[in-house]
């Protein structure tokens, strides 16, 4: 599984913790599956929205805040704040590519 565990909706019972996908899980589960598919950390691109995302944005050299608060945008290379079309936050990284 590459993701967090939770509840069924509506959530009626609690959150185990040990479910909850971890920041450094991130940086692993993304080394393992661009490695299965052949892609260097200098190819690779980050996008996030909570200082969950903190270690994956500083294991490659462009990351998106995208709708993120000031803590995780002093964090990232680009962000993005402009709503609900993600096209905009890839056209950040791809205007600067």
């Amino acid at each position: 599984m590459d993701g967090s565990r939770f509840p069924a909706v509506p959530f009626t019972e609690a959150v185990d913790p040990a479910g909850i996908l971890s920041s450094a899980a991130q940086v692993q589960i993304a080394d393992r599956l661009c490695e299965e598919f052949e892609v260097s950390r200098a190819d690779r691109v980050a996008y996030g929205d909570s200082l969950s995302d903190r270690d994956l944005f500083g294991a490659v050299p462009v990351s998106v805040a995208v709708n993120a608060d000031r803590h995780l945008q002093g964090l990232a290379t680009h962000a993005y704040g402009g709503g609900r079309d993600l096209s905009d936050a890839y056209e950040l990284v791809r205007r600067a590519r």
